[in-house]
């Protein structure tokens, strides 16, 4: 299936992520599950929907706090094999998350605090562990670097491909949750067509079948979706269409 379902973790639940303004993000409400626990929201999507792997987005520790360990054991435990942005920023504090396990680890753009780190990742765990995201806002690199705060989201993408990735994400955050529909196809589309053999992913602002197709015509490999779920926009069935 070339949807992957997202799990942002906050305060210990699942919550609602809105155009990445994060201090509004509440509980998710879910038209699927009885409340926002991570165990209970993972479950429910492998259940429902018969998912095997989900996007998660530690929010928590992104901004600095210790990774949500117990909440990513609770969703493995449910079925589902992990991608995990928990806001590294260096190898060597992630090799326990990784060890004997066949978790994927995200590289945020937003987290990234020195370049010449960013090849050390694919080179220590290998291309197919590993995942660059790279995180825009209403067009913007979501970055900490100067040098790369007005530098084209593509170079951003070239870049971390020349760096050893073989796996990209492609999101503007200022279009999740919103219901607006994806923002980034055009440049889904620059970035496939310079670089036809990596996996790309992408999401933000899906609402139905219809906008999951239109990344996947941009190139992408893999759609994320949440809100769309969780609502009721997109169901089993109207996902069966996909396969």
């Amino acid at each position: 299936m070339n949807v992957l379902p997202v799990i942002d973790l906050m305060g210990g639940l699942v919550v609602r992520g809105i155009a990445g303004q994060r201090e509004k993000y509440r509980p998710i409400e879910s038209v699927f599950a009885p409340d926002a626990r991570p165990a209970t929201i993972a479950a429910a999507l492998v259940e429902r929907f018969g998912f095997k792997d989900v996007y998660v987005a530690d929010l928590d520790a992104i901004a600095g706090a210790e990774p949500s360990l117990e909440a990513y054991n609770e969703i493995e435990a449910a079925g589902l094999k992990l991608m995990i942005d928990w806001g590294a920023t260096t190898p060597t504090a992630c090799e326990s998350l990784l060890r004997n396990s066949e978790r994927s680890l995200v590289l945020g753009l937003e987290s990234i605090r020195d370049v010449a780190a960013i090849g050390e990742f694919p080179a220590k765990f290998g291309a197919d562990s590993v995942v660059f995201s790279l995180d825009l806002k209403q067009g913007r690199p979501m970055t900490r670097l100067v040098a790369w705060t007005n530098r084209p989201p593509l170079e951003i993408a070239d870049a971390a491909i020349d760096a050893g990735f073989s796996r990209l994400i492609a999101l503007d955050l200022a279009s999740v949750g919103v219901k607006q529909g994806p923002t980034v196809a055009t440049l889904c589309h620059a970035i496939r067509e310079r670089h036809p053999r990596i996996e790309l992913i992408s999401g933000g602002g899906v609402r139905k079948v219809a906008d999951i197709r239109t990344l996947c015509a941009a190139g992408c490999d893999r759609v994320l979706v949440a809100s769309s779920l969780h609502d009721g926009g997109l169901t089993s069935d109207s996902l069966e269409e996909l396969c």
